[in-house]
């Protein structure tokens, strides 16, 4: 009799812990899809293109006084001002504020879509039934639960 009762608590026990991870991932999954969207407002993009506007125009305000800083150094015969160093920098800093909002967003929508596949698993939400090979039998399989 208590074995009985001691699995079906531990039964009862292993079923809220899967519906608790099931709705976790399911919750994930469609958090990350609302960002996902709000990544694609107009406002969102709009403001990414500000904020790469603005990083240009500190880039040009950075650069000038470099350049007026290596000229009066280049012209005082200082060995040092080496001006082919700040044309590599610029290149670096421009590929990296045109480049850095893309590279963001793909990743997140590579993540997201990654939480989405991983709560379309068998019972790993999106009321797809527990069975064999569930999460919850990865878990077990892992020690993990």
């Amino acid at each position: 009799m208590g074995g009985f009762l001691s699995k079906a608590i531990n039964t009862l026990f292993e079923d809220w812990i899967d519906g608790a991870i099931d709705f976790i991932l399911v919750l994930l999954a469609q958090i990350g899809g609302s960002g996902v969207k709000i990544l694609e407002m107009d406002i969102v993009v709009d403001a990414i293109i500000y904020a790469q506007g603005l990083g240009i125009t500190l880039l040009t305000v950075v650069v000038g006084k470099e350049m007026l800083f290596r000229y009066i150094l280049q012209d005082s015969g200082d060995e040092v001002a080496d001006p082919a160093k700040i044309i590599i920098r610029i290149a670096k800093s421009v590929a990296i504020i045109m480049s850095v909002p893309w590279i963001v967003t793909t990743i997140y929508k590579f993540g997201t879509t990654l939480a989405i596949d991983v709560a379309k698993l068998e019972g790993g939400g999106f009321g797809s039934p527990a069975g064999k090979g569930s999460l919850k039998d990865m878990l077990k399989a892992l020690y993990l639960f």
